[in-house]
């Protein structure tokens, strides 16, 4: 994300100079591999002062025998990763409480997705042992607690 007073461009480019990616200021989201270097070019017609974030993706984390899960969300486009495997079969509802707007998905083993809302989930069947990937993401810049209801 880049933060101008004024129109900026911003180039992003590979270690042997060939282009990924190029917009005039805001966000936006760019895939990049870990442990290559990368050239962040950014120019301007008139002389300006910014402030550049970028954004880091956080690991997967597994909440399975949790009933809270916290964490935040630090730039838009950002996804919080969780899995979770019940110990039992069951009725669950996964609420969350945030500053921001959050959107949760929630997708079985085979990567269907079986509910996905703002604000929390509806109550889900949820089947003991099999594993189970919870997405949260938001346009807002937020902190929230995940709790899990069974």
């Amino acid at each position: 994300m880049i933060e101008c007073d004024n129109t900026l461009w911003i180039e992003i480019h590979d270690a042997d100079s060939g282009y990924i990616d190029g917009r005039y200021g805001g966000s936006g989201l760019v895939s990049l591999e870990a442990g290559e270097q990368y050239a962040i070019m950014l120019g301007s017609a008139d002389p300006c002062s910014y402030r550049l974030v970028i954004g880091v993706p956080n690991a997967i984390r597994d909440i399975s025998g949790q009933t809270t899960a916290s964490d935040e969300i630090r730039f838009a486009g950002q996804n919080n990763r969780y899995t979770f495997t019940p110990s039992v079969s069951g009725c669950f509802s996964f609420d969350i409480e945030s500053d921001g707007t959050i959107w949760i998905e929630i997708y079985d083993a085979d990567g269907v997705c079986i509910d996905s809302d703002y604000g929390g989930s509806r109550p889900v069947t949820l089947e003991a042992g099999k594993q189970y990937s919870i997405i949260l993401s938001s346009a807002d810049i937020c902190s929230y607690l995940l709790t899990i209801v069974s």
